[in-house]
């Protein structure tokens, strides 16, 4: 990594956020912020025992700002295998970002596969997709080291972090905040829709087979948008052992301003 400083900080008066946490249009970006949320349950959740990660579902409410930033975790059930944590992005005494986490206890069953022993990917040897002079910095893509083998069908994008997003490793928040770039990455691949003005997400959720494996996480999404402006982002997750999960976000499709006639951004 390129600078250990992480993106996010805990203060007595909330929450410190870096200027490369920012999104195209201001604030802090979907990916961001659902990582701060995520990342600080899931340090939380290292001492109690609570098991592991295995879904995330983040409600993009409202747009998160830079400062002024405070959380407020809730347990909403612990015991057993299966724990339920909420946790709340809330600035000027309304809630920005909700993130609900489902964490579950590890129990061996006989006759179905293990964690793989062996990386069958290996994303340090594709080449830098060049994607990142389209977007304006600082921002979030300004700490991501991005890769892509051109002939992949699937067009698959790995990426993984050149700086920690908290003071602690948070692999699981580090999947859900890369997770979030899907739905640009379908618009850089099959370009954006012509009658489209933009596409933003309204939530991000995310299904894990097992702990992320590395820094690298692999993602083959696609898009399924219609003309009642819905749509969603499905996609693959993978790390460098295989088969991670999946990830799904709502999109709302924005329409073009009226006299305009084609959306020539992706």
């Amino acid at each position: 990594m390129t600078n250990t400083t992480p993106l996010f900080t805990s203060t007595k008066d909330g929450w410190t956020v870096a200027d490369e946490a920012q999104g195209p249009f201001g604030g802090v970006h979907g990916g961001a912020v659902s990582a701060l949320l995520i990342g600080e349950v899931e340090m939380g959740a290292a001492t109690r025992g609570l098991g592991e990660i295995v879904t995330s579902t983040i409600y993009l409410v409202r747009p998160a700002p830079r400062a002024g930033v405070t959380t407020r975790v809730e347990s909403i059930r612990e015991g057993g295998r299966i724990a339920l944590i909420e946790n709340s992005l809330i600035a000027s005494d309304k809630i920005h970002t909700k993130a609900s986490i489902c964490f579950q206890k590890p129990l061996a069953i006989k006759g179905l596969p293990g964690v793989p022993s062996q990386a069958v990917h290996d994303p340090d040897a594709l080449p830098v997709w060049g994607f990142m002079g389209q977007h304006h910095s600082p921002g979030f893509l300004d700490v991501v080291d991005a890769r892509a083998d051109p002939g992949d069908p699937a067009k698959t994008k790995w990426m993984r972090f050149t700086r920690p997003l908290h003071a602690a490793p948070t692999p699981v928040a580090d999947v859900v905040a890369m997770s979030d770039f899907a739905t640009l990455f379908s618009a850089l691949d099959d370009g954006a829709p012509e009658g489209a003005a933009g596409w933003p997400n309204a939530d991000l959720s995310v299904h894990l087979l097992r702990a992320p494996i590395g820094p690298w996480l692999g993602m083959a999404q696609e898009r399924f948008w219609r003309d009642n402006g819905r749509g969603y982002t499905e996609t693959a997750l993978y790390d460098a052992h295989g088969r991670l999960g999946r990830a799904c976000q709502s999109v709302v499709i924005l329409p073009l301003p009226e006299g305009q006639t084609r959306n020539i951004k992706p």
